[in-house]
């Protein structure tokens, strides 16, 4: 009986049927009525009709498919799947209906029917318009883009533009009158206007890169020894209306992404927003280094720089002692470098015992014992250039000096990065003019030989560096984008890094990773293991450091147990070297590295060892975090391991996440962290693999001095 009324209720079910497909046709056009989710209400609508047509219509294997289609269409979220459900409906429906409504329901379909095929017609003219326009679009960006990091300006602007026009090709083919009826045919409508407005986005972005581009010419902006300031200012807002753009557009793309895309729309829509997403940090860099370039400049008046030339050859938390330094003014964009000289100059052109020191706190609680107030080549000796340049801040006016705007640290990887923008520079007392290539070799550990004489020696790093930043403030600089491209690896290794006094420009060396900075935590774990030079000597250009690192985390309870240890091997001759190399003051052997090995970490140190021995370890805090330190003396041609054993505890249920930050020396360090969390293990080494339990490894960023992350409970 209940079957018998519910078939004769088939008509209403028709009506329910027709309601579904008119949802679908709606969202298909981007109909949505105030206040209401038609996607929720399609779920719900096309499901209830799927179960009522369960039960009245007799063939219950197409009603069963509907509904299997449905079910499957939720699961996956996929409007294609709930589209061919909402047709096995209909059909179901018009099955079981009186005739009457079976030839209004043949008559809608046919009408349909009339508007697809009219539809298509205009979409394949569309495509047939837009198709050999938008390969040249996208191809004229990529060569614009790819003019632009090269510094062609003429063809950057060329290019852009040309794709600029043929963006607005596509947007009329897919967006005009002859398209309109597409734009009704569901499932075609809502791909026809993405395309439409994927082309219209294009063009805006490539005519805004076009207008910064070409706003002024490169080669006009630094001239020898000058920057042009009006010209950087004139870029400040082309730079800016680019940023923004590219903002705006990346919003309207997100817009765009809708379920109804086909695959070839979809996947073009996603590739443009990454191709943005890859450009928008160059431009806000850009946008905002034309803003803050001129003040930096010396727009305002005259800025001084205190330069830091370091030698890895004899260690300091930072990289290296500071055996030479130099002073770099700017005035209204002019450079000049008016005073350099080795860093014996500053020790003793004032009384030692007149210079004081009165912060940071942790840095005198670790460092004064080593008095980088009476010897300024210590100052290093904390591994963070913002407290570093604090201390040179107060020290250097005290030397003689005068108060300084920024520093920046630069040691003998750094120069070389600099001589490959430079060329060759001409230095006296050295063997051969100094270029990218020799650079390092000579200065960290050749000079001791071919040069006896100490006076030479100091002398020699102090002019090398001084006659390269010369060279620079009176070089015709390539684009910027080669320019970055030969400091970055510097960079990256801490080998070239810069402070500003000015916020805005800290934060814009902060943002391309040039600042220095120690890391700092952030609810996770933090391990760098730093070593410095106590001879002192000229020795660790011979030293070589095998990290390995061991985590056991507990994702419960939040402990955090560590074992690392650090294989040191010093490889020094124990002949051929001059005692001012590899002497030292404490009647160790000849060659021998004395040295400090500290480890940075929030975990408390439990014990420490050399070669299995346990010994005292002096634990300090420094920069928020820990500090275990001992000292070992490494013979010429032995190699020591030293262990520490750390346990401590971050938040219970957090993910782990291990920070590393290593040290910029002469010899890289073979680095090795294994993270077992949560049942799961992952290693990762300096050859940048990492492995997950017993299955192949995975590509992963290479550890180096670049913070790295690692979250294996989160994956």
């Amino acid at each position: 009986m209940l079957v018998g009324a519910m078939e004769r209720l088939s008509p209403f079910v028709l009506g329910a049927a027709v309601v579904v497909a008119g949802v679908i046709a709606a969202a298909v056009v981007g109909w949505q009525p105030v206040g209401v989710d038609v996607a929720d209400l399609l779920w719900r609508v096309a499901i209830a009709v799927a179960l009522a047509l369960a039960v009245t219509v007799a063939d219950l294997r197409v009603v069963g498919a509907a509904a299997a289609l449905v079910v499957v269409g939720v699961a996956l979220a996929s409007p294609f799947v709930l589209a061919v459900a909402a047709v096995a409906v209909l059909v179901s429906g018009a099955r079981r209906s009186p005739p009457g409504a079976r030839r209004l329901v043949d008559a809608v379909v046919i009408g349909l029917a009339v508007v697809a095929g009219i539809g298509a017609l205009s979409l394949a003219v569309a495509v047939a318009r837009g198709v050999g326009p938008s390969g040249d679009a996208v191809a004229l960006t990529r060569e614009g883009l790819a003019a632009t990091e090269v510094g062609d300006q003429a063809l950057a602007a060329d290019r852009l533009d040309r794709a600029a026009s043929s963006f607005d090709d596509v947007a009329d083919a897919f967006g005009g009158w002859a398209a309109a009826p597409a734009r009704f045919v569901p499932l075609v409508g809502p791909n026809v206007a993405a395309v439409a407005d994927l082309a219209t986005t294009g063009g805006d972005v490539a005519r805004a890169g076009s207008a910064a581009t070409t706003a002024v010419d490169l080669d006009d902006v630094t001239t020898a020894g000058r920057v042009d300031l009006a010209a950087v200012t004139s870029l400040q807002t082309p730079f800016r209306a680019f940023e923004e753009m590219l903002t705006a557009a990346d919003a309207r793309l997100a817009a765009l992404e809708s379920g109804w895309l086909v695959p070839p729309v979809a996947d073009r829509l996603a590739t443009f927003r990454g191709e943005i997403a890859d450009v928008r940090p160059d431009a806000v860099v850009a946008s905002d280094l034309a803003d803050v370039l001129p003040g930096l400049l010396g727009a305002d008046g005259e800025r001084r720089y205190f330069l830091a030339f370091a030698n890895p050859a004899e260690s300091r938390g930072l990289g290296g002692f500071m055996g030479g330094y130099g002073e770099l003014t700017a005035n209204d964009g002019v450079l000049d470098l008016p005073s350099s000289g080795r860093i014996n100059d500053l020790n003793e052109a004032t009384p030692a015992l007149s210079r004081r020191l009165t912060g940071p706190p942790d840095y005198l609680a670790r460092y004064a014992r080593f008095r980088p107030s009476v010897f300024l080549q210590n100052v290093t000796a904390s591994p963070d250039l913002p407290t570093v340049a604090g201390v040179i801040q107060q020290l250097y006016p005290q030397a003689g000096g005068q108060t300084v705007d920024g520093v920046v640290y630069v040691d003998t990887k750094g120069l070389s990065a600099l001589l490959r923008l430079t060329g060759p520079v001409m230095v006296a007392g050295a063997p051969a003019p100094l270029d990218a290539d020799n650079v390092v070799a000579l200065l960290e550990r050749d000079q001791y030989v071919v040069l006896p004489d100490v006076d030479a020696r100091a002398d020699l790093q102090s002019a090398a560096a001084a006659a390269v930043f010369d060279a620079l403030t009176n070089a015709d600089l390539p684009a910027p984008r080669i320019i970055v491209e030969s400091l970055a690896p510097a960079v990256a290794g801490g080998h070239l890094s810069v402070w500003f006094a000015d916020p805005a420009g800290e934060a814009i060396v902060a943002r391309a990773g040039a600042d220095g900075r120690f890391p700092s935590l952030d609810g996770g774990d933090l391990l760098s293991i730093r070593s410095a030079n106590t001879n002192p000597n000229k020795i660790d250009s011979y030293l070589h450091r095998r990290i390995a690192a061991v985590v056991e985390h507990d994702p419960a309870t939040g402990e955090v147990r560590s074992s690392i240890e650090i294989r040191l091997r010093n490889d020094a001759p124990v002949e051929g070297l001059p005692e001012y190399a590899a002497g030292n003051l404490q009647g160790n052997a000849f060659a021998s590295n004395q040295l400090l090995v500290s480890v940075y970490s929030p975990l408390g140190v439990r014990a420490a060892t050399i070669d299995g021995e346990v010994v005292g370890v002096e634990v300090v805090p420094e920069l928020g975090v820990g500090t275990g330190t001992v000292q070992v003396l490494v013979d010429a041609g032995r190699e020591r391991v030293v262990r520490f054993d750390l346990v401590g505890n971050l938040a219970p249920g957090a993910p782990y996440r291990l920070i590393w930050s290593g040290q910029p020396r002469s010899n890289p360090d073979e680095v090795t962290i294994e993270v077992r969390s949560a049942g799961q293990r992952w290693v990762s080494t300096t050859d940048g693999l990492l492995a997950r339990g017993d299955g192949p490894p995975a590509s992963f960023p290479p550890i180096g001095v670049q913070n790295l992350f690692l979250e294996p409970s989160s994956r």
